[in-house]
């Protein structure tokens, strides 16, 4: 099976992580980068060694050579391009928060649907090593789970919006679930 073609909207240091991890995979390849000028986008592809540059996001949405987009961009660009990847046939991967709000991550699966296409957030918490052995030794009966809570404070002005507390409750519903068919929750 081929691997998957992955373009990449930013040229931030969160884009350029990924690609590097994404070298040790076999199932994923990244090939293309979009900034909002070619001169950026051209240093990035250089550096990590992509294919494509291109100086407008759209320009890689309509790239054939394409199958997949990871979304990098500032989160209050987050939905629209991950929308406007979906209605262009591509599949997302979107860097957390992908949403601020439940309308929001509606609009974003809704077009997921009619695309017949997977829209994901890129949390960690899951795949992740430490949870991964944490989710063993509960299994093994090594550690004894009985509850996980914990608590966001409301009401606080934060600096970049609401997205820090969106983070801190995906981190909490990670914990709190286990296997991988706990239904998703909307938060509001």
């Amino acid at each position: 099976m081929s691997p998957v073609r992955w373009g990449v909207l930013s040229t931030g240091n969160i884009a350029r992580e990924m690609v590097e991890a994404a070298r040790r995979s076999e199932a994923a390849r990244f090939v293309a980068v979009a900034s909002r000028g070619d001169d950026r986008a051209r240093r990035f592809a250089d550096d990590v060694g992509l294919e494509l540059a291109f100086a407008s996001y759209q320009a890689l949405l309509e790239c054939d050579g394409v199958d997949a987009v990871y979304v990098a961009l500032p989160i209050s660009m987050h939905i629209e391009w991950t929308v406007r990847a979906l209605r262009a046939g591509r599949h997302v991967l979107c860097e957390k928060p992908f949403a601020v709000s439940p309308e929001d991550a509606r609009q974003a699966f809704d077009a997921a649907a009619d695309a017949r296409r997977v829209c994901a957030e890129g949390l960690m918490y899951r795949y992740h090593p430490q949870t991964r052995l944490a989710q063993r030794l509960v299994e093994q009966g090594s550690i004894e789970l009985e509850t996980v809570s914990g608590a966001i404070a409301g009401g606080a002005r934060l600096p970049f919006g609401p997205a820090d507390a969106i983070d801190q409750a995906a981190a909490l519903q990670a914990l709190a679930r286990s296997g991988e068919t706990a239904a998703p929750v909307v938060l509001s």
